[in-house]
């Protein structure tokens, strides 16, 4: 018979670990041990660094207009088809 101990706490109805849900097999013995102190869970609100680039590139083009001649490389060899709703 193996073990496995993990710490962490318990919130809506699962069980985290180092700030992700643990994912336990089905019908298994479990003992579980309920401290009266509250988990000193650190919420990570600020995401690395590149991330926080790539959503303030991605706020920053929303607004952009794409248009062919901006990717020449791009040859297909035939004229693009514009798909609208308009007409």
């Amino acid at each position: 018979m193996q073990a496995q101990a993990y710490e962490g706490y318990f919130e809506n109805g699962k069980f985290y670990a180092g700030g992700k849900p643990v994912i336990l097999p089905e019908r298994r013995k479990v003992y579980i041990t309920v401290l009266e102190e509250p988990a000193q869970v650190v919420l990570s609100t600020s995401s690395p660094s590149w991330l926080e680039e790539v959503y303030r590139l991605l706020e920053d083009s929303d607004d952009e207009v794409l248009r062919p001649e901006d990717f020449p490389r791009m040859e297909f060899g035939r004229e693009p088809i514009f798909f609208s709703d308009e007409g």
